[in-house]
């Protein structure tokens, strides 16, 4: 095992040797090499730390939160990991290593994000009036590509968060070269935003109505966590300007 690669564990009711776990392990891993040619070095910077506070992806049956088939989050003591509900994608319509319902795409889609903004409190300004949330494999949620016959999520480049950028021959906005300019959503994808204190999400045109209900009955903890820190910003912000609360 190499210094920055990052762990699968097997928690749930399904036999370890049932799953494909080095597979789905060994792609993710590879992804990171992807991940790290659009994002930089730093990426092996993050994932050494991750694996030295013992960072694990878990695999778990069902999820302690109605919408979400796999999130990232702390632990108490502030020890980053990532769960993934098996039972719930499987549930689903899903496979543990095929499309982009998948439980290996699922487990890279967390691993994308959380290196991308691992505090969860990035944003980007659209120049639209509106600040897009740093999220770089849900607006091409619904997207995979294979590695090793393993599915992994899609995600974002960048240039995705620069209002300015056009996609070009050479140079795109996605791994998988799909989106056309910045803040697109795919069709099975989301984007997050916000102006102000007030946020809205931009589905996509076929986002599955089963996620669309999980989503929208109640907020899932990453954006419980954006939210909350972001009203938190703006709080302040208003209590500094001229004529704020005093």
């Amino acid at each position: 095992m190499r210094e920055d690669d990052l762990v699968l564990v097997n928690k749930s009711s399904y036999r370890t040797r049932d799953i494909p776990m080095a597979e789905m392990c060994e792609a993710i891993n590879r992804q990171l090499v992807d991940f790290a040619t659009a994002w930089g070095a730093i990426t092996w910077t993050l994932t050494r730390d991750l694996r030295r506070q013992g960072f694990r992806i878990v695999l778990l049956d069902n999820s302690d939160e109605a919408e979400a088939m796999a999130y990232h989050d702390v632990t108490p003591s502030g020890r980053p990991y990532a769960s993934v509900f098996c039972e719930d994608i499987l549930a689903n319509g899903g496979t543990w290593t095929e499309s982009a319902n998948s439980v290996s795409a699922a487990a890279s889609h967390e691993v994308v994000e959380l290196l991308a903004d691992p505090a969860c409190n990035q944003y980007a300004d659209g120049f639209d009036g509106y600040l897009y949330a740093f999220e770089t494999a849900d607006p091409t949620e619904g997207d995979s590509y294979n590695i090793g016959g393993i599915a992994v999520s899609n995600f974002v480049y960048p240039d995705y968060f620069n209002p300015w950028a056009k996609k070009r021959r050479g140079h795109k906005l996605d791994h998988m070269g799909l989106i056309k300019k910045p803040f697109e959503v795919r069709p099975h994808g989301y984007v997050m935003r916000h102006r102000g204190r007030r946020d809205a999400t931009i589905w996509g045109r076929r986002y599955p109505q089963w996620r669309y209900a999980m989503k929208t009955t109640a907020g899932h903890r990453r954006t419980r966590f954006r939210l909350t820190e972001l009203a938190k910003l703006t709080a302040a912000r208003q209590l500094d300007e001229p004529g704020g609360m005093s």
